[in-house]
């Protein structure tokens, strides 16, 4: 999966109802976790998935909308055994509410092994620091408290 920046070199490129999108916009990207989800799920009899989104992320991705996690629960109730068995497969957002600040805070207040969580959007071995998974609006504290947590072991 690539985000919309990347998949094409201009905006002119771009199909026009993915212009005004947030360059890292990975098309469908929620749809297609929760689908893989949904099969855990399955396999594993489990009836909740749990995202993990922030309130910052509803202003730039509408697959992270409350709205969004409601009808694509409804589906995959319909769409599963487990949904059918358990009378619905739910996806939930619990820090929803929460901004990316305030998540950190949360996280280093209740001593989350941060070594263990991960925001950038790169496939290396430490956060790359320039992405907008570790820097969205210049500021995003998480891979700062990984790399702050991580150093103090």
């Amino acid at each position: 999966m690539r985000e919309v920046d990347e998949l094409w070199s201009n905006d002119n490129e771009r199909p026009s109802h993915l212009r005004s999108a947030h360059p890292s916009t990975i098309p469908a990207r929620n749809a297609i976790i929760y689908a893989i989800a949904a099969y855990y799920a399955e396999v594993l009899g489990i009836d909740t998935i749990v995202a993990g989104h922030n309130a910052d992320d509803t202003k730039y991705f509408p697959d992270t909308s409350k709205e969004f996690r409601r009808l694509i629960s409804r589906a995959l109730t319909i769409g599963t055994y487990i949904g059918r068995a358990r009378g619905g497969l739910r996806v939930i957002a619990p820090l929803s509410k929460l901004s990316k600040t305030e998540v950190v805070r949360l996280g280093l207040k209740l001593g989350v092994p941060f070594e263990y969580t991960w925001s950038c959007h790169n496939n290396y071995d430490v956060p790359c620091g320039q992405c907008s998974g570790c820097w969205p609006g210049r500021g995003h504290l998480m891979n700062w408290a990984l790399r702050t947590h991580s150093k103090k072991q």
